[in-house]
């Protein structure tokens, strides 16, 4: 079992439904995103300020950990 951080933006469709790579970059499928061995390493991440998911929160994207 692994946990994968995806984000959703409604108002930039390339990144709507998007997984992540470790450093930050957006990619379609969960072969080529990060996973986690927790649900809350991959929440620490989200809530972890400024990193990249920070940056990416204050640019309007919402973030989620999902069960992969």
């Amino acid at each position: 079992m692994a946990f994968y951080i995806r984000s959703t933006d409604p108002n930039r469709p390339h990144y709507n439904a998007s997984y992540w790579s470790e450093d930050g970059n957006p990619v379609p499928e969960l072969d080529f995103a990060k996973h986690y061995s927790t649900e809350s390493a991959a929440q620490t991440v989200i809530d972890t300020s400024g990193n990249w998911v920070h940056f990416q929160k204050s640019m309007g994207l919402t973030f989620s950990v999902v069960e992969g």
